[in-house]
C-alpha cells in the first residue's frame, strides 16, 4: 500500500478540499505502434480517426451564465472602492459566478484529460501544431475563442502524459 507524502487543505470557492500526494509507479503502456496527428481547431480538435468538440452546449450556456452574473455584479459594485462594505446581494452573486467559473473549469479539464487520455492509450506517436498562441491572441479576431478552445493546456497535459509512458510526441 503507497504512504501518503504530503496532505494540504486548501479553500476554492468557499469550499475546502483535501490534496493527497503519495508516489505510485507508473506501468507502461503497451505498445500499439500507431501514429496519429491532432489539428488544434477552435472549439474543437481533429486527428485521425475521429474529432472531439472541446466547446459542448453545456460549456455555452455556462458562458451565458456567467456573462449575466458579471453584468450583475457590475451593477453591485461597491461605491467606495475596496473600502467599502459589500452587501448581502453582492456577496451571493460573486459566489454563483464563481461556481460557474469552477465548473467550467472542471468540464474542461475532464474533456482533455479524457481526449490525452485516449490518444497516449492507441497511439505510440502524436503529432500536434506548434502554435504560436500569444501572437494569435495579439490579434483580437479570435481571442475569446482561442482561449476557450484551451490549446496550450492540451499541449502541457499531452506532454507530460507522454513522458510518462514513454510515448512520443512531435510538434510540427
Amino acid at each position: 500500500m503507497n504512504q501518503v507524502k504530503v496532505i494540504s487543505i486548501f479553500k476554492e470557492n468557499e469550499t475546502y478540499y483535501a490534496a493527497l500526494s503519495y508516489e505510485e509507479k507508473v506501468t507502461a503502456k503497451t505498445r500499439t505502434h500507431q501514429k496519429t496527428a491532432v489539428d488544434v481547431n477552435v472549439g474543437h480538435f481533429n486527428y485521425t480517426e475521429d474529432q472531439i468538440n472541446v466547446l459542448p452546449a453545456k460549456l455555452q450556456k455556462l458562458y451565458k451564465r456567467i456573462k449575466h452574473y458579471q453584468r450583475m455584479l457590475a451593477r453591485k459594485r461597491e461605491i467606495n472602492g475596496k473600502l467599502a462594505i459589500k452587501s448581502n446581494n453582492y456577496l451571493a452573486v460573486r459566489i454563483k459566478l464563481q461556481r460557474d467559473y469552477h465548473k467550467i473549469a472542471n468540464i474542461q479539464n475532464d474533456l482533455l484529460q479524457k481526449f490525452t487520455t485516449k490518444l497516449v492509450n492507441n497511439y505510440d506517436q502524436i503529432v500536434i501544431e506548434d502554435l504560436a498562441i500569444q501572437k494569435m491572441m495579439m490579434t483580437h479576431v479570435a481571442s475569446k475563442g482561442m482561449q476557450r478552445s484551451l490549446f496550450s493546456r492540451f499541449r502541457q497535459i499531452l506532454t507530460y502524459k507522454c513522458e510518462w509512458y514513454s510515448k512520443k510526441i512531435n510538434l510540427s
